[in-house]
């Protein structure tokens, strides 16, 4: 079972040969420099490591450590393992069980830079966010032909923001808008290009 955190001579912890995670290239260095930029990170995620010091988990922040020149690390000594119980813990440790709330992160937290903390953002990510609204149509001038009469017409209505928060105001006036005037209509926002 795992103890309190320690601190030791960075020599003391052996990389774990053993480990299948390989973080390499530009993602190596992306986390380098999180060590650099965010020092205390790795105190509030200690290497955790087995009774003969071998990393378990952390195995990467180690090599980053070693890398930086770390005279020591923290860890957490995981006592009474078994071989199968280590192994075990060697590769949850590296799963990624979860998955990105893209919404939240476009929403929420796009200010912050993910792509440098690690994120793996997709393609579209830094492309201008648009939103599309259904309407009855679009007159040959650019203007809007609207026709509530009858079944509604498949349209696009596509909207470029300079920013998310102007994405933010204009979401939040479409939806008073529909609210007031069009008592259960519906739009749809799509940040990023559609492909296909």
């Amino acid at each position: 079972m795992p103890n309190a955190i320690q601190l030791v001579p960075i020599e003391q912890v052996r990389l774990n040969e053993q480990n299948p995670r390989l973080i390499q290239d530009n993602r190596f260095e992306q986390l380098v420099q999180s060590l650099v930029d965010f020092p205390q990170m790795l105190h509030l995620r200690p290497i955790v490591v087995d009774e003969n010091y071998v990393a378990l988990g952390g195995n990467m922040r180690l090599h980053a450590a070693l890398r930086l020149g770390y005279k020591e690390v923290p860890i957490v000594m995981a006592t009474g393992l078994t071989e199968h119980q280590k192994r075990e813990f060697v590769i949850k440790d590296n799963a990624s069980f979860g998955e990105w709330d893209w919404n939240i992160l476009a929403n929420e937290w796009s200010d912050e830079p993910l792509g440098a903390w690690g994120l793996d953002l997709p393609k579209d990510w830094l492309e201008q966010p648009s939103v599309t609204v259904d309407n009855g149509g679009a007159g040959e001038d650019g203007t809007a032909n609207f026709d509530f009469s009858g079944e509604p017409k498949a349209c696009t209505l596509t909207i470029k923001f300079e920013s998310p928060e102007q994405l933010q105001q204009a979401e939040e006036d479409i939806t008073e808008l529909i609210d007031r005037k069009f008592n259960g209509a519906s739009y749809t926002v799509q940040v990023g290009q559609r492909h296909g």
